[in-house]
C-alpha cells in the first residue's frame, strides 16, 4: 500500500476520543477520493448554513444515507452529486462501521 495512503487511513480510522453527538443520530457516508500517482486527495468546501457549525468547512465529500442504500452507494452517489466524480468502478477499501463525531 502506498505510504501516503497508508498514513491517511491510521488517521481516518482513528478513533476520536470524548466525542459524542448529543442526542441526534444520523447514518452518513464519506468517500476518501485518492488518486496516484500524484497522492491527490478531493476535498470539497461545506455550504454556509446558519446554525451548521461546519459551515464553510473543507470535507471528503459525503451525506447522508437514504432508505435502502448502503454505505457505498452513498458515498458513490454522494461522491457523484458533490464533485462529479463517477466511483461506481473505484477501489472499496472498505467501512469503517458506526462512528461518533464530536457535536458543536
Amino acid at each position: 500500500m502506498d505510504p501516503i495512503l497508508a498514513r491517511i487511513l491510521e488517521r481516518v480510522l482513528k478513533p476520536l476520543e470524548g466525542g459524542g453527538c448529543g442526542s441526534s443520530e444520523y447514518d452518513a457516508s464519506v468517500a476518501v477520493i485518492y488518486e496516484e500517482p500524484s497522492g491527490s486527495i478531493i476535498l470539497v468546501e461545506r455550504v454556509e448554513r446558519p446554525g451548521d457549525p461546519w459551515s464553510g468547512h473543507i470535507a471528503f465529500p459525503g451525506g447522508f444515507r437514504k432508505p435502502g442504500e448502503d454505505s457505498y452507494e452513498t458515498a458513490v452517489r454522494e461522491a457523484w452529486e458533490e464533485t462529479h466524480v463517477d466511483l461506481r468502478r473505484a477501489f472499496h477499501l472498505g467501512d469503517i462501521g458506526v462512528w461518533i463525531t464530536r457535536g458543536s
